[in-house]
This record gives C-alpha cells, structure tokens and sequence, in this order.
C-alpha cells in the first residue's frame, strides 16, 4: 500500500479533547498534557503506526517539544515538530491544515503564521497554598492563568473564568473556543457562553466538551 504524504501526531488528554483532534484530521493521539507528559519513545511508537512519508507533530504544551523533538531525531523518517505550545495554538493549527500547498515548507510555515495571534488561558484548582506570580494563593480556590501570568484568582469558579476571558483580548479577535473540563457542568458551560457571546458579540464561540482532569476550563481566542 502507498504511504500518504502527511500524517499528523497531536498530543492531547482528555477524551473530548481527543475526539476534537481526531475530527480535525489528526492519525494518532499521544496522550500527555500538563501532568503527564510522554516520553521520546511514546512519541516514536506513534510516528511507527502513522504510515506517512512526512510526520508532523503537534506537541501542544512548552514540556513536550523538547521529546518530540528527540523522538524526531532518533526515529528514521521525515519527522517536523510544529512547536505549538498549548492547546489553543494546536487547535488553530490544525484547523488551518492544508496538505495540498506545494510543499512541506510551505505547509510549515502556513501552521506556523495560523499560531501567531492565538492566546491560550486556563482555570485550574489550587491543591494547596502557594505562592504565584507575587499572588498568594489558597488551596481550592481556582487560578485563571495564561502562561506563567495569573489573570484571575478566587474561591468563585465562575467569576475567576469571566475575569480570566476579559483579559484575554477577545474583542481583537474572530473565534472564541470554551473546552470544558471533566469536573464542569452544563448549565455552568452554557452560562460562560452566554456572558461571552453578549459581551463580545462579534465574535463566534463554540464549547467544546473536552474532559480534560486538570483545567476545569481552557479557553481559546483566534
């Protein structure tokens, strides 16, 4: 049977998250995220199942690059590692693939440029008393944060993800995605959209039931 031409390897955890990938066009999933990243040879049993003559693989997290970047270099293949650093800037990658431009290069540089303006933030949950960003912080109170900055901080989950999202630039941007975490609710997920879509009315904005066990919440603006 003939290799397709391109195949693509995306790291993700939760199920929804996952199935989300899969439907965009990812072959393989390699499980890993914020705490549980995959080794080198996670990432070369998956670029030995993808029967492809060029791999390209979208780590979606700052800890995962350098492994698939070791993995490419070991594995005996035309591997090229996009250096997509969270979900967001994967997400919109990959909903800009496109295998048909003229070369590999090309097709690089245009998931490259589809990452640039893409900012990421995340809702997680204190597990203990912590120092952060010159924040004190309280175990079980949630943290909304982007990259290594606290964008919001609080015992009101709800109230820490409005804060988090009007700091993030929505209105400078055209598509807004809520992936809602394992430990989220409907009514809470609908009633996030709700207050985004009135304040940013410009802007289009899905929900994607992600599952994923760490952020309660991950929001995207591209």
């Amino acid at each position: 049977q003939e290799k397709k031409p391109y195949g693509i390897v995306a790291v993700a955890s939760g199920e929804g998250i996952k199935k989300t990938f899969i439907n965009m066009g990812a072959d393989i999933i390699v499980d890993g995220g914020q705490s549980m990243n995959p080794s080198t040879e996670d990432f070369i049993r998956a670029f030995k199942r993808v029967d492809a003559e060029c791999i390209i693989v979208f780590p979606n997290n700052s800890n995962v690059i350098l492994a698939a970047k070791q993995a490419a270099a070991l594995y005996e293949g035309n591997v090229r590692v996009l250096e997509s650093h969270t979900i967001g800037e994967g997400y919109a990658a990959l909903s800009m693939l496109d295998t048909d431009l003229e070369n590999t290069e090309d097709i690089i540089s245009a998931l490259e440029e589809a990452m640039q303006d893409v900012v990421t933030a995340e809702i997680s949950c204190c597990v203990r008393d912590a120092e952060m960003d010159g924040v004190s912080l309280k175990c079980g109170n949630y943290i909304g944060f982007k990259g290594k900055s606290i964008l919001a901080h609080g015992s009101d989950r709800m109230k820490v993800v409005k804060e988090t999202a009007e700091c993030m630039g929505f209105d400078e941007h055209y598509v807004g995605i809520i992936i809602r975490g394992i430990d989220s609710n409907d009514a809470e997920a609908e009633n996030i959209h709700d207050f985004l879509v009135q304040k940013y009315p410009f802007v289009e904005f899905y929900v994607v039931d992600g599952g994923q066990d760490v952020y309660s919440y991950i929001l995207i603006a591209e």
